[in-house]
């Protein structure tokens, strides 16, 4: 995938308009050859920075780009304590974000090699696996139904948890976090998109203690929240799927 995109070309600062339209232009690029399928669903070489890090300040920007018009931003690749610096005026109480995508563990990296192997998979069932790669894997993806509440409350588990190792770790000044979460299944009626509201209340405390502001953006681009230190949660949820 480096022939498609590049550290250097990450690191530019972009307004948010700019970072929309040239990230755009890199995912038709991948529609058009499915050779980089593999790497973007194991997140392999840079595939992991990219779908990890820039997709979602990509959704950020779609959801409250128009109010940031004054501000650049530019995602880092590397070990530094943030991921992305932010560069403007002070009209957002952040010039850093870091970035946590709350459902991307080993399960889901099971997940997408079932996928690859067996052409489909449940995006819902549990996974579990037997064996080691030396020895042979075999990866068993259950195929029940579950209650989108129950689907909901299993990605709040994973957001809080995710948050929790956030706020242990030291960051500069003006740092906000940015939790990435796939919302394409299950959030179907309002109930479930309380229990977000009410796990980022039960968060507020600790995570102002560490972050300016707290951004929760689905993968869909239909919902996020917003939690700015002092403030209550406020939410955002459109009835559309935004472009991808």
């Amino acid at each position: 995938m480096n022939d498609l995109i590049t550290k250097e070309e990450i690191e530019q600062f972009r307004t948010p308009q700019e970072f929309i339209a040239w990230f755009e232009r890199f995912l038709h690029k991948t529609f058009v050859d499915r050779k980089y399928k593999k790497e973007i669903l194991l997140r392999k070489g840079i595939a992991k920075e990219v779908y990890e890090e820039v997709f979602p300040v990509y959704r950020l920007l779609q959801i409250f780009g128009d109010n940031w018009d004054s501000l650049k931003f530019r995602n880092l690749v590397g070990d530094q304590n943030y991921d992305v610096e932010v560069e403007g005026d002070d009209s957002e109480p952040f010039k850093y974000i870091e970035i946590t995508a709350a459902d991307m563990n080993y399960e889901e990296n099971l997940r997408m090699e079932y996928f690859l192997k067996h052409g489909s998979v449940s995006s819902i069932g549990r996974v579990s696996v037997t064996g080691t790669k030396r020895t042979g894997q075999e990866i068993v993806v259950e195929s029940e139904a579950r209650h989108s509440t129950e689907i909901v409350v299993d990605k709040i588990k994973g957001m809080v948890s995710s948050v929790e190792k956030k706020v242990e770790k030291d960051y500069p000044d003006r740092t906000a976090l940015l939790v990435y979460i796939d919302d394409y299944v299950g959030f179907s009626d309002d109930e479930d998109l309380d229990l977000i509201d009410s796990a980022l209340s039960d968060l507020r405390v600790s995570c102002e203690t560490t972050f300016d502001a707290v951004f929760v953006v689905g993968h869909s681009g239909r919902r996020a929240w917003r939690m700015n230190r002092g403030e209550q949660v406020s939410r955002y949820n459109s009835d559309q799927s935004l472009r991808d």
